[in-house]
């Protein structure tokens, strides 16, 4: 009898553990709260942005380093709109979210295999006299992963997360890229917008000229009409180039991520677009050897590489057996037992041979592209440094002409003073001085982009330096959605 009251306690005992293990698996659940996504909010924190946010100023001041900035009436050159970009562009925002992504695998790939936790009880319907019925069997398993298993998914995942923290800088270059070519494409577009109305200016006093020659005798009615279609020819010019400075001013609004009014609103530096840099005091072969060893995402290649091949010898690691081992106990009608079992626990053959293959070959297959990017980098640079200097080229001979059509306007001038020359002439030369002024604008807006392809071979600024990867992290911006 006491034997069957030692049975109840048992009993007891197995259904308030039994009990508490089942109220942990559904109660102890993480609580999430949520955050739903609102378009309406979106739209709104989207057209809120400014230039004069205050987390932006702070940003700035973060960033710029010795630059100082005039909040008043500043002059928003490159250097500046690039980390204004940085700031809004939501590709960075993506790419800090990716990075965030691979930092939280290598908490998971740090964890270890979870416990077991196994009981088990038995009745016996026809037990002998003075027997209790019950048996009880409780076990837990503790799995010990043996030849560096879990330091080789911990390598794995910090060279993925190192590599996605690599592509911050490569999409960082590449809005900075965007925004240095739509930039480049506005700002030429302006320069040509005043040089081509005073060219419009030009030929329409030309035609009254003509007119009125014409009205005296001294022209033909032929000379009106091919006059008339020079105008509109410059009209159809004009319009065309105002079309391309809007639509360029919108790309560059795009480029930084706020909306057109902002940027239409602040004035824009003109002097780095007037005077491009040279590359007479770099070799191609310094940019070469540079952009080999330095570029975003040659390094990030490399660390996705390191990663294939941790991932290699996990996949050789998972061909040995781990152990479990843990504590047991075994109460039999009321005899009681303590027990420490141990088990091999062997992987089945795909883990193993599979695995392996599969990883051996994707090490190659990175290895592969990782010659494959650097055949394409040297080949980017070396376009890009003979294109740039032939650009210059082109805009040193445009400059030249432009200068000697300057010189004649002078000429003329001072033959007008004199009596030698009429006005209509004078007009004449203007017209082909604003002709000059539009061709070389096209070679330094070509020029520029040259450059601006010379300069995303290496993926750095000729001379000047960009954020570090560090500067570049999330600053909490006004409206923004956090996680």
């Amino acid at each position: 009898m006491p034997n069957r009251q030692s049975a109840y306690t048992i009993k007891e005992q197995f259904i308030i553990v039994s009990s508490c293990l089942i109220a942990c698996i559904f109660l102890g659940g993480a609580k999430i709260q949520e955050k739903p996504l609102s378009p309406a909010e979106n739209v709104l924190g989207f057209e809120s942005r400014s230039l004069k946010d205050p987390l932006f100023k702070l940003f700035i001041q973060q960033t710029a380093g010795q630059k100082k900035v005039d909040w008043n009436t500043p002059a928003w050159d490159l250097e500046l709109l690039t980390l204004a970009a940085f700031y809004y562009h939501p590709d960075l925002d993506v790419a800090r979210a990716r990075w965030k992504t691979t930092i939280g695998s290598i908490e998971n790939a740090s964890s270890r295999p979870n416990p077991i936790f196994q009981g088990q009880s038995r009745y016996t319907f026809n037990p002998s006299s003075n027997i209790t019925p019950w048996y009880l069997q409780l076990f837990s398993g503790f799995t010990i992963e043996t030849t560096g298993k879990r330091g080789n998914r911990i390598d794995q995942a910090k060279h993925l997360a190192e590599a996605s923290r690599m592509m911050i800088g490569q999409t960082a270059w590449q809005v900075r890229s965007r925004l240095r070519n739509s930039l480049v494409n506005h700002l030429g577009a302006l320069e040509k917008t005043v040089a081509i109305q005073q060219q419009l200016n030009f030929q329409q006093d030309v035609l009254k000229g003509i007119q009125q020659r014409v009205a005296v005798g001294e022209s033909s009615p032929l000379e009106i009409t091919q006059t008339q279609i020079a105008l509109e020819q410059i009209q159809l010019q004009a319009k065309e180039t105002e079309r391309q400075r809007q639509e360029s001013l919108t790309q560059v609004a795009q480029a930084i991520g706020v909306t057109v009014d902002v940027i239409d609103s602040f004035p824009l530096a003109t002097q780095w677009f007037n005077q491009p840099e040279t590359v007479s005091s770099v070799s191609r072969l310094d940019l070469r050897r540079e952009a080999l060893l330095s570029r975003a995402d040659i390094l990030g290649l490399m660390q996705e590489y390191q990663a294939s091949h941790s991932a290699l010898k996990l996949a050789i690691s998972q061909r040995y057996p781990d152990i479990r081992v843990g504590p047991g106990y075994l109460w039999n009608r009321g005899v009681k037992f303590w027990a420490l079992p141990m088990e091999l626990v062997f992987p089945t053959q795909y883990n193993t041979k599979g695995a392996t293959q599969e990883a051996l070959a994707r090490r190659s297959e990175v290895a592969a592209r990782f010659a494959l990017l650097q055949a394409q980098v040297i080949g980017e640079v070396d376009r890009g440094y003979i294109t740039y200097q032939k650009a210059l080229d082109k805009l040193e001979a445009a400059n030249v002409l432009l200068n000697q059509q300057r010189r004649r306007r002078q000429m003329i001038q001072k033959q007008v003073v004199v009596g030698e020359v009429d006005r209509l002439t004078f007009r004449l030369v203007e017209i082909e001085l604003q002709t000059s002024k539009l061709n070389q604008i096209d070679a330094l807006t070509q020029a520029q982009q040259a450059l601006g392809l010379l300069e995303d071979a290496i993926q750095r600024p000729l001379h000047t330096v960009l954020p570090s990867l560090e500067q570049l992290q999330p600053v909490p911006r006004l409206g923004q959605i956090t996680p």
